[in-house]
């Protein structure tokens, strides 16, 4: 008798799990082994909370932790990580409440810890990170430091042009080597990449004409810590999908005359061997496409290089034609229909879901280096899976229709 009314007792006292006991509960994600097989570090996360980034030797002999840590990675020797530190969830929470420009909301930070010691140096405002895949010890990151206004008085503030000038695009870079600590920055970067050996970092700078820096393709050796130019004009507005070979010795990018707010806009494919002193090799452009005609290359799709270099993909499209717009009625009294046939494939919420997609999808195009010549595939809807350690004669592709 006494044993039913404990039972009992204890089935009466016990509590309906609710909203904040599922916010609790937590997950371990984003495991990573390093190289040389010796560390593991993972993340625990809450469904709603900060989580945290352990990192242990493989005979779990310590610990080390780094509060709201993500996205590890262990450098190619197995000597340091790298990660990026989220703000905490109540800063972002009040920033929100505050209702806080996007510029001015709590941001990342990169530590890199030496997993000998544990010592650890942090980097504020930290857009992303990439380390080299193979071998090597520099790293590179974006950060977007903070820029103090200059004072002003009032006889200065007269004599300022009211039209403000127009900012490069771009972010600072910088180059870190993580053994002995030496920088290299580089302002108004857009994009880079570092190659899987660590050799070199090629990266597309940003700049305004009336400055002494140019608007150009770039790449940093690390050898001897030089910096080449591998390409500028004061005729094309972008360069963009920079990409670097796994050996560092060759870079391929595209380029294109036409600005950003351009409805249509025509690229061109341009490779650069850095091994000799050769000249850019221009692989199609709208001035002279081997490509299918009306194909151009696509900028929706980042070129790729096979493990050897001796192969390049990238991906190629029609050119779109403008938009007729009606230039006679304001765009409120224009009727908008969508249109749906019963021999289309997909329902037309399919169709508007897609419409993205459609837009930027491209074929899927060979260049062999070597032999300058271009494979190109026969349809953009065949998704095709891509080996870049092997040479393959044939490739498989598959589509959803």
């Amino acid at each position: 008798f006494a044993l039913i009314s404990s039972v009992a007792l204890g089935q009466i006292n016990k509590r309906s799990l609710n909203q904040y006991d599922y916010d609790g509960w937590k997950t371990v994600q984003q495991n990573v082994i390093s190289n040389t097989g010796k560390w593991i570090s993972y993340e625990v996360n809450p469904q709603l909370g900060d989580g945290i980034l352990i990192i242990k030797p493989i005979d779990l002999s310590k610990e080390i932790t780094i509060q709201r840590g993500y996205s590890a990675s262990f450098t190619p020797d197995g000597a340091y990580l790298i990660a990026r530190i989220k703000p905490s969830l109540e800063s972002t929470r009040q920033a929100k409440k505050k209702k806080l420009k996007s510029e001015d909301m709590p941001k990342d930070s990169l530590v890199i810890v030496k997993l000998a010691d544990g010592t650890r140096r942090t980097f504020a405002n930290v857009k992303s990170y990439e380390i080299p895949k193979l071998q090597g010890s520099w790293i590179g990151f974006i950060s977007n430091p903070k820029e103090i206004p200059a004072k002003t008085d009032s006889t200065t503030k007269s004599k300022i042009d009211k039209s403000k000038k127009q900012k490069p695009k771009g972010d600072l870079l910088t180059l870190l080597n993580v053994q002995n600590n030496e920088e290299v920055k580089f302002k108004y970067v857009t994009e880079f990449q570092i190659s899987e050996k660590g050799n070199a970092v090629v990266f597309v700078q940003d700049a305004l004409s009336d400055t002494s820096k140019v608007r150009g393709v770039f790449t940093f050796l690390v050898k001897d810590q030089s910096t080449l130019l591998l390409d500028t004009s004061s005729v094309l507005k972008q360069y963009k999908n920079a990409v670097i070979d796994p050996a560092g010795q060759q870079v391929v990018w595209m380029q294109s005359a036409d600005s950003l707010k351009a409805e249509v806009k025509r690229f061109a494919l341009v490779l650069r061997n850095l091994s000799a002193k050769s000249k850019n090799e221009v692989i199609v452009s709208d001035q002279s496409s081997k490509l299918q005609h009306g194909y151009l290359v696509s900028e929706f799709r980042k070129p790729s290089f096979s493990e050897h270099g001796e192969r390049l993909y990238f991906g190629s499209a029609p050119l779109a034609s403008k938009s007729l717009k009606d230039t006679l009625l304001l765009d409120e009294e224009m009727s908008r229909v969508d249109v749906w046939g019963w021999e289309d494939t997909r329902l037309q919420p399919m169709q508007l879901k897609r419409l993205k997609e459609d837009k930027e999808k491209s074929s899927v195009t060979l260049y062999l280096i070597g032999q300058k010549k271009l494979v190109q595939s026969v349809s953009a809807d065949i998704n095709y899976q891509i080996d870049t350690k092997a040479n393959h004669a044939h490739m498989l592709g598959t589509n959803n229709e």
